[in-house]
């Protein structure tokens, strides 16, 4: 099943510019520029994480290889020979738990107040959202 769009007049010039734009074969320095930042930036980033957890795993492997199940399981202790982190990862399980349960139904119940409800003006623009074209919607001024 093929997709019918019409374009107006002014579309259609918007349309033509953007086929020229992206088949044409010259090269955009500052998109080449920003990509080769942006991709030696990540390099750098995972490059000093890598040497941080290296120098880390090869300072503790000593301890962590004699207890690394013990330290998983045991508990805080104040003999740092048997303290472990399992109080820590459970509270971060049940904190990471309790921020989805709470934000999903925020963010979920945010969007459709702004799609559906909101009076559309300055303070309910979100960049990118498209208002849908002919269909009225209960935010825009012309449905009310």
């Amino acid at each position: 099943m093929a997709l019918v769009t019409t374009i107006g007049r002014g579309g259609q010039a918007a349309a033509a510019s953007v086929r020229a734009e992206l088949t044409g074969r010259r090269t955009d320095v500052s998109g080449v520029v920003f990509r080769a930042a942006l991709l030696s930036g990540i390099a750098l980033s995972v490059g000093v994480l890598v040497v941080l957890l290296t120098s880390q795993v090869v300072a503790g492997w000593p301890v962590l290889s004699g207890r690394l199940s013990d330290f998983l399981t045991a508990t805080t202790n104040s003999n740092p020979d048997r303290a472990g982190i399992a109080q820590a990862l459970k509270g971060s399980f049940w904190i990471g738990l309790i921020v989805v349960a709470v934000a999903f139904p925020i963010g979920i119940g945010t969007a459709v107040y702004l799609e559906e409800y909101a009076v559309h003006n300055r303070m309910t623009w979100v960049p990118g959202r498209h208002r849908g074209g002919d269909r009225g919607h209960a935010g825009d001024r012309a449905s009310r």
